[in-house]
């Protein structure tokens, strides 16, 4: 083959995160030797030769795969006046920068900006149907996928790379995107399965499915309460992952008992919390039979327990019941209780009935609810509503009144929420929406679908977690900086209500100054339009510290728009540190677990600790276990540690053993010297003596201290009998060697 002056041709395929079509060449690991695999360990393919442009792509895919990162095609080269490929290229995906639109281009909004001017690619250089590595870039300037999110790589997306880990069991039926390599769209429905349960009953069967769950996840628990007969009444249990997923989110607890169940007429309460993509995140699970008080305090203190004895900051229910209050009061005495306001303003129009189907009483009432942002202004909307309307002795309006710290904003604005009670109940509450259940629905079937569902909120987790380390979201306004630092640090949920009261702030509120002392300034803010309330924002520029009556901050975790105008107006382009909630970032899981539920004010307890050290191990041998790779990385280190705890060990024993000897020891000196002591003071009672038949009629007092030290004559020395001193001295001496008897 004659070969000239090479061309270049570019085929660039721009790659969208979970959008297009699958690529045209598909792994196949048989095309790739053995021997090159083993080496993607080295980071180093230079000099490695296959035969065709699909062998190719396969090696660097594959390698691309096993380290946590997608390609796509680049340059190709060919043979001057042929299409004879001379050279080929493959990148990695965020190799260059995103074009920034022309202005008569309408800009997408909704798709991510995940080009980083990556450097990563290899180089193929073709000769005598050779294709040769002949050059190669391993270093990345971004994060790599984890070993969970590599099936969603889009250059690894495939139908035939064998998954040996999937299962047909009852404990594993839920297939997910995570051990399939397919994204959700690219699944077939799985077909139906016939579950087979124990029979002798629905309890039994129950139970049954809690063993196999604990045999397959150590930290799985689970506790049943019996009644008096030795019936079982209630169920509660949670799985490994969920004991960890509240170490990092379970600062908010959200227990809902509203939904019921099968012919029992059970409560299925679930308790969960948000996560840093403001989704769902389970933490347990419980059928009752009753909402009585004694129900809820064993169902709370079984939680309690499974949790390590942590309790969260906030607990959030969604009924007013004074048994639910009661418990707990009882079990969380230092946690904030927050009945969701939404329950009671759908409660109020079953209760009040024609009132509430006036329009100026409701909107009175759901000011008190949910719009009030100080004690004072409810105590005065609530005054104007029973007087105006007459209902100061309607007996629901009076029982929610005593309980009104619970549910009303202007109570509850200073407890961290999460957001929870401000959402819709379709947001946050209604979190079997896609489960079926009837009357003949078995325990164990509800809570198998139940565990499906769950998995679904973990794989879309999964999904999010993916999303954000790809790319940052596209800004509205590109030239704000603390907009950028928002979209660097924050998730792409919270990003999005971050952007949205930062807009709001330097768009649509006026700012009046009302007062100035030093570096403290205080600010009234209006809205622009309809909106005329009014928001006090005080700012320290030392510091840097800010706070705003609205208390969006207290009790979401993000600046509000009236404090972000106000650090606009200071020329602050940056977030102060001090107001960056880490369960918002994009690293909220990059903690020990419940690191932050820890109480650094008392000791922890043998339980608390067993309990913590168990969920920081379970969730690493979780996320190593897809990867041998990862798997010898944390039995080398598990190695490591216990090497180290033997030496340590050791040191301590050591000491404990010379401390032993050395108290023997100086026991021994002790009674050496006690001997030594009461053979001395024999003579020196025995020369008192002598000297008191000597001096019998001599008032001179004698010093106890020199005639101990030897500094008098015995012979000599005055005494006079029975003086203090001597008492003193013959009192000690007795008392020395009756001690030295009971010692031998």
């Amino acid at each position: 083959m004659e070969k000239g002056k090479e061309t270049t041709n570019e085929e660039e395929r721009p790659v969208e995160v979970d959008e297009g079509e699958l690529t045209n060449i598909e792994l196949s690991a048989s095309t790739v030797s053995r021997g090159l695999i083993d080496d993607f360990a080295n980071d180093n393919l230079l000099g490695k030769i296959v035969r065709s442009e699909e062998e190719a792509y396969t090696l660097y895919n594959e390698y691309a795969y096993e380290k946590g990162f997608s390609i796509r095609k680049a340059k190709s080269r060919y043979y001057e006046g042929t299409r004879l490929i001379r050279q080929k290229e493959y990148v990695c995906s965020k190799e260059g920068f995103k074009e920034d639109p022309t202005p008569s281009e309408t800009p997408s909004y909704n798709r991510l900006d995940v080009r980083t001017g990556c450097k990563a690619m290899i180089r193929f250089t073709v000769k005598d149907d050779e294709w040769k590595v002949t050059h190669f870039i391993a270093e990345h300037n971004h994060e790599l996928a984890s070993t969970e999110e590599r099936h969603l790589l889009r250059s690894a997306r495939n139908f035939r790379r064998p998954k040996p880990r999937l299962l047909n069991s009852v404990e594993t039926l839920t297939l997910t995107t995570e051990n399939t390599g397919f994204v959700q769209r690219d699944q077939n429905p799985a077909s139906e399965q016939n579950l087979v349960f124990i029979e002798g009953g629905d309890a039994q069967s129950l139970c049954q499915w809690f063993k196999k769950k604990k045999n397959g996840d150590i930290m799985f628990f689970h506790d049943v309460q019996l009644d008096q007969e030795g019936r079982v009444t209630n169920f509660f249990w949670c799985d490994g992952r969920s004991r960890i997923d509240y170490g990092y989110f379970g600062d908010v607890v959200v227990f809902d008992t509203t939904y019921r169940i099968n012919k029992y007429n059970l409560i299925c309460a679930p308790f969960f919390g948000i996560n840093h993509h403001r989704a769902k995140v389970m933490f347990g699970c419980a059928f009752l039979l009753d909402e009585t008080s004694t129900s809820f305090i064993w169902l709370f203190k079984s939680f309690l327990e499974s949790m390590g004895n942590k309790a969260p900051r906030t607990i959030v229910t969604y009924q007013d019941d004074a048994a639910l209050i009661q418990a707990v009061e009882e079990v969380f005495p230092d946690t904030s209780h927050i009945i969701c306001p939404w329950h009671i303003v759908k409660k109020a129009s079953s209760h009040l009935a024609g009132l509430y189907s006036n329009p100026a009483f409701a909107q009175l009432f759901r000011k008190c609810v949910q719009q009030c942002n100080m004690e004072s202004e409810f105590e005065e909307t609530w005054q104007r509503m029973v007087e105006e309307y007459d209902c100061k002795n309607h007996s629901w309006l009076k029982t929610i009144y005593r309980y009104r710290q619970k549910w009303s904003t202007a109570f509850s604005s200073n407890s961290f929420s999460c957001g929870v009670i401000s959402s819709q109940r379709n947001e946050c509450v209604d979190i079997f929406g896609g489960i079926s259940s009837s009357k003949i629905t078995c325990l164990t079937r509800f809570a198998i679908e139940v565990d499906e569902l769950v998995a679904r909120w973990r794989d879309s987790e999964l999904k999010s977690n993916f999303r954000c380390k790809q790319g940052a979201p596209p800004l509205v306004i590109k030239k704000s900086s603390i907009c950028h630092q928002a979209a660097q640090i924050y998730t792409h949920k919270i990003f999005e209500l971050f952007e949205q009261e930062y807009l709001e702030g330097v768009g649509a509120l006026r700012c009046t100054e009302l007062s100035s002392s030093g570096t403290l300034c205080t600010y009234r803010m209006v809205g622009d339009m309809d909106d005329q309330k009014e928001h006090i924002v005080q700012f320290d520029s030392s510091a840097l510290n800010i706070s705003c009556s609205c208390k969006k901050f207290e009790c979401m975790g993000i600046l509000c728009s009236h404090c972000l105008s106000c650090l606009h107006m200071k020329n602050v382009n940056a977030i102060p540190h001090q107001y960056i909630l880490k369960r918002w970032t994009k690293s909220a899981r990059d903690r020990a677990p419940s690191h932050d539920l820890m109480d650094t004010n008392r000791r922890e307890t043998e339980v608390e600790y067993h309990t913590e050290m168990m969920r920081w191990a379970y969730d690493m041998i979780t996320r190593s276990q897809k990867s041998p790779i990862t798997r010898v990385l944390l039995r080398d280190s598990f190695r490591q540690i216990d090497q180290e705890l033997k030496r340590v060990e050791a040191d301590l024993e050591l000491n404990v053993a010379n401390n032993a000897q050395a108290s023997g020891n100086s026991g021994k000196r002790k009674k050496n010297a006690s001997n030594e002591s009461l053979k001395s003071r024999k003579i020196n009672d025995r020369a008192v003596d002598n000297s008191v038949q000597a001096n019998a009629h001599a008032n001179i007092p004698f010093d106890i201290v020199n005639l101990n030290q030897g500094s008098i004559d015995l012979s000599t020395a005055p005494f006079y009998p029975f003086s203090p001193q001597y008492l003193q001295h013959a009192h000690f001496a007795a008392q020395e060697a009756e001690q030295f008897q009971r010692n031998n």
